[in-house]
């Protein structure tokens, strides 16, 4: 089957993998809609059990080679190239001595490419989103399925899959193998769920109906999810119950893992006012959509989380010319009268030549017959369109929407740069994550039967992007002009967090806290401090797994949780008053209470802020709180030394200030350029700053939390309503920050 350079056919594929091992397992996932979701959510899981995993998906969003992660990290430019070079390489080998032969298409390059990645990276488990069908597509190709997976089915390619359900789901059913479990999506409908119980009998494939597991929706649907999210959890969370069933996975331990995973490019909030200053409250909403069934659970979530009711949307809008494609039924799923409308192209691609937008005229034509007020035709591209929307919309929601070639438009032109401005992960650096690998957890892990009391909270200051050295290169993190010699730093206070860990072993648990505050790279500075931890062998700090006798002071009993599950990441934290707020809640999400005390790493000179303004302001008891301090060398006494000069009012104090050192992350999305003069000149400042509003809801301090969010975090405490009731905390909204209400009961007092 062979269509506008997309040639379906696993013949090429298995000759190129012939005699090639694969060294891991996989889980299979297919489906219409949900699929590259529900594989991230299965990525997530897998870390937080600290099983090494590569993540397969596509299309890719801003360059091939962030379809293919390694725990969560795109892999190494190098490696994608070498691995790609001896593929290609192969090929031709093969071609010359048989000219008969087809030469391998691009995606199947890519597949290889991907397969080539995860066998390099030792990893153990391989999650692999099909890229077209199921039955015929390259990925098809795998030998040792642990599961497969089958999420929902749509309408969508029917030049290649068919024009019905059935026979798309047919198509679907193929990656189905005999003695393989199988997961389906059970809110399919009934022609469809047939056909995949036929094909499961004929090939013997035992079947596994979501709607079959008793409590699984259930219990998913009572979380405020919206149903798309319920139905993709429940496929990862079946999946992998299936795949380690010795780990006891239940619901309610999955949910907390779950519900603070996004997925690039679906329902995501991309922060544009870098380039479009007249927006400053909302980020825009993206969103893939491209078919009629996601558009309708678009249109749901537009409907019921982001129309307000004396306001319409405004639309930015690309669809591709693909043949059986539905935009007209898609744009009249999700326009309102009295919506508008930008309608614009995107980006060719060289690995999809025949990927092309639908005409600007056709396309305005559609928008209109579906009731838009004013439609808009961007002949010069998206910065065009954007600015169009964003202007018009006069502060209402702006939605992205129609393509992922869009969606991949809009981080790369609007957000960030290419990928390859900044450092990769390794090989060196996979090799010592697999060495400790059965004690990384980059994602928060499982909830212990007897919960911590004490709560270690590192503050994090920076990213570290993997390298060679391990951090010891600065070249290797991402961090602000004014930090420039205080990665080292960084690293004591990562090595303060593990001896505070291992010391109050069993009864604390460790967060390393920080969102992912740079616009180069979607990696939070906690997971890259836990990564780095992970590369490092925790420096020796806590036990390796295979030791018997720990080299540490604390009694390690065999009853107790393995002392790496109980360190976890906080990836929303946007300043040093989030950093304790969002740990506290974290702790409760992952033990179902809140700590007695509280032992806080970060710099010394921080210390008046964080324990006398936040910790006091938040409403945890002093005499509870632990602070360990670390100034870098050009800090030492910088407290100390603001106290001497008294308040700081001048105006160029404060400007230093504001870029340098209350910038708590360490990076605003951009490098700073100030100086460790004006950081130390800033400090008072920044003490006074939160005096005057303790929790950050000001326009100063919200500003600054903004400018430290690229990648648009809803600014909100809970992952549901049901959360938010149980905490035991009263809160309210100002200006799209959910803060604490002040002089309300605290549930740790």
């Amino acid at each position: 089957m062979a269509m506008k350079g997309i040639s379906l056919g696993l013949h090429r594929i298995s000759r190129a993998l012939e005699g090639v091992p694969q060294k891991w397992d996989a889980i299979h996932v297919a489906g219409t809609n949900g699929k590259g979701t529900t594989c991230t959510y299965l990525s997530a899981l897998c870390k937080s059990f600290g099983i090494s995993n590569g993540l397969f998906t596509s299309p890719y969003l801003i360059e091939p080679r962030d379809a293919i992660k390694i725990n969560g990290t795109p892999v190494a430019q190098d490696v994608y190239a070498d691995v790609n070079r001896k593929i290609l390489a192969d090929d031709q080998a093969r071609l010359s001595q048989d000219a008969a032969q087809e030469a391998l298409s691009l995606f199947e390059v890519t597949t290889l490419i991907a397969f080539g990645v995860f066998s390099r990276a030792d990893v153990q488990m391989g999650i692999v989103e099909v890229g077209l069908g199921g039955r015929l597509d390259s990925t098809n190709a795998l030998r040792r399925k642990s599961v497969t997976v089958i999420t929902k089915i749509g309408l969508d390619h029917q030049a290649f899959l068919g024009n019905t359900l059935p026979e798309i789901a047919k198509e679907k059913a193929g990656i189905m193998m005999a003695g393989v479990p199988c997961v389906v999506d059970g809110s399919n409908p009934p022609e469809v769920l047939e056909v995949f119980r036929q094909h499961a009998a004929s090939v013997s494939a035992p079947l596994h109906l979501t709607t079959s597991q008793p409590g699984l929706l259930e219990t998913l649907y009572d979380s405020e999810l919206m149903p798309h999210q319920a139905q993709n959890m429940a496929c990862a969370i079946a999946a992998f119950q299936l795949a380690y069933p010795h780990l006891n996975l239940s619901v309610e331990k999955a949910l907390p893992i779950l519900k603070v995973v996004s997925h690039l490019g679906r329902l995501s909030w991309l922060n544009v006012e870098a380039k479009h200053p007249s927006r400053k409250e909302k980020p825009i909403l993206i969103d893939g959509a491209h078919n009629p069934q996601s558009a309708e659970t678009l249109s749901t979530y537009v409907e019921r989380r982001l129309r307000e009711a004396d306001k319409p949307v405004t639309w930015i809008v690309s669809v591709s010319k693909q043949d059986g494609k539905d935009a007209a039924g898609m744009l009249r799923t999700l326009l309102r009268p009295g919506d508008n409308v930008a309608c614009v192209g995107f980006s060719r691609r060289e690995t999809m030549p025949w990927v092309e937008p639908l005409p600007l005229e056709t396309l305005r034509e559609m928008a209109s017959n579906a009731g838009a007020k004013e439609v808009f035709e961007s002949k010069d591209g998206l910065e065009e369109a954007t600015r169009w929307a964003v202007e018009t919309a006069k502060g209402g929601p702006v939605v992205l929407t129609g393509s992922l070639y869009l969606v991949g438009d809009a981080y790369r032109i609007l957000s960030f740069p290419m990928l390859s401005e900044f450092p990769p992960i390794t090989r060196q650096q996979w090799r010592r994550l697999h060495s400790t690998r059965e004690h990384t957890t980059s994602v928060e892990a499982m909830t212990s039967t007897a919960a911590p009391t004490n709560l270690i909270v590192v503050c994090c200051h920076g990213i570290w992007t993997g390298g060679p050295t391990n951090g010891r290169a600065e070249s290797e993190w991402l961090i602000a002009d004014f930090q420039t010699g205080e990665t080292p730093t960084f690293v004591e206070h990562i090595k303060a967090g593990l001896t505070a860990l291992r010391d109050g072993y069993p009864a604390s648990a460790l967060v390393f806290s920080g969102g992912p505050t740079r616009k180069e790279t979607p990696l939070s500075e906690a997971e890259s401090y836990a990564n780095l931890a992970a590369a490092n062998a925790y420096f020796g700090i806590l036990p390796p797994p295979s030791s018997s006798s720990p080299p540490c002071p604390s009694p390690f009993s065999s009853s107790s949780p393995p002392i790496t599950s109980l360190i976890h990441t906080d990836t929303l934290a946007l300043d040093s008053y989030h950093n304790i707020l969002h740990s506290l809640l974290l702790f409760r999400r992952l033990y179902a209470t809140y700590p007695q005390t509280l032992t806080i790493v970060s710099h010394a000179f921080k210390r008046p802020r964080i324990v006398d303004g936040h910790c006091a302001a938040i409403g945890f008891s002093l005499d509870q709180v632990r602070y360990v301090g670390i100034d870098p060398p050009g800090m030492k006494g910088a407290a100390d030394a603001a106290d001497a000069a008294g308040s700081v009012s001048t105006t160029a104090a404060a400007s230093e200030e504001e870029k340098n050192e209350e910038d708590d992350k360490g990076n605003e999305g951009s490098s700073g350029n100030g100086s460790k003069a004006g950081a130390i000149a800033g400090v008072k400042h920044a003490a006074d700053e939160w005096t005057v509003d303790p929790h950050g809801v000001g326009p100063s301090l919200s500003g600054k939390r903004r400018a430290r969010n690229p990648w648009g975090l809803a600014d909100t405490l809970f992952a549901s309503e049901e959360e938010r009731i149980q905490s035991g905390l009263v809160t309210r909204f100002v200006d799209g920050h959910e803060t604490l209400v002040e002089d309300a009961k605290r549930p740790w007092a």
